[in-house]
């Protein structure tokens, strides 16, 4: 339907994190670690198998380290972590050039992968802005 990309941001972050976590936990990738403080209780969604977790982001730098092309989902995921600031984990300790390869990559992408990220970009502005 006609919603614009800020809306299904905006609805995905009131109710994504729930689903996510609760599809993770279903299929097992995730377990709930409950840990109690004074006032309230925090669960936290611990891997299953820390390999699996960790692959993608190795992965995305292996891949950005070596200045290789990404395929459709992993230009996606790296853009996504570089909107976001997590490229930096991603890319920590890598030369310079792994971040220019991300930029260049992100630059050549669809108009519609460009237009999500800096729609994402600005959700995470909006939400910084909002919790102060």
């Amino acid at each position: 339907n006609g919603h614009t990309i800020r809306t299904w941001l905006a609805f995905l972050r009131t109710f994504a994190y729930e689903a996510v976590a609760e599809r993770m936990t279903s299929s097992q990738h995730v377990r709930p670690e409950v840990s109690r403080g004074l006032f309230r209780r925090t669960t936290t969604y611990v891997p299953t198998d820390v390999n699996a977790a960790a692959w993608p982001a190795a992965r995305l730098s292996i891949r950005l380290r070596r200045l290789e092309y990404l395929n459709g989902i992993d230009l996606v995921l790296a853009g996504l972590a570089e909107a976001t600031d997590l490229h930096h984990h991603i890319l920590d300790g890598a030369p310079r050039a792994a971040y220019e390869h991300l930029s260049i990559l992100i630059s050549a992408s669809s108009s519609s992968i460009q237009e999500l990220l800096l729609h994402t970009k600005a959700a995470l502005g909006d939400a910084v802005l909002s919790a102060h």
